[in-house]
């Protein structure tokens, strides 16, 4: 928990000096959410609708508004992003192959998952 804690002032006063950057909000949303045990929901969920808006093909903004989705229940938005995030990984194997979550992902079936809970952490 206190490197949850330190994540998300490091990134709160990075915020603060440098302003609306995708980057900067998209880190803080995912330190926020795992020092909340992974949830999204609220401030989180706010930072990454903030950081789409500026960078709406943005991997690591789809791949959170994806998870944060499929929080609320929202299975088809979460295939939605996940379908935006799937070709724009692509080219990347290591994020493809974390991209997994999102292939199983049917919005007229709900979320298919292999058993594990839907955690956050940011694609690179």
């Amino acid at each position: 928990q206190e490197e949850f804690d330190a994540e998300v002032s490091a990134f709160q006063r990075t915020y603060d000096l440098v302003g609306d950057s995708p980057e900067i909000l998209f880190s803080l949303a995912d330190a926020l959410a795992l020092q909340n045990d992974g949830n999204l929901l609220g401030e989180p969920e706010a930072l990454v609708e903030k950081g789409l808006k500026l960078a709406p093909r943005y991997p690591n903004g789809l791949w959170l508004a994806g998870l944060a989705a499929e929080q609320r229940g929202d299975n088809a938005a979460a295939h939605s992003y996940w379908t935006l995030l799937l070709p724009l990984i692509a080219e990347n194997p290591e994020s493809a192959r974390a991209g997994g979550n999102a292939r199983t992902t049917r919005s007229d079936t709900g979320t298919q998952r292999d058993g594990g809970s839907t955690r956050c952490r940011s694609y690179h």
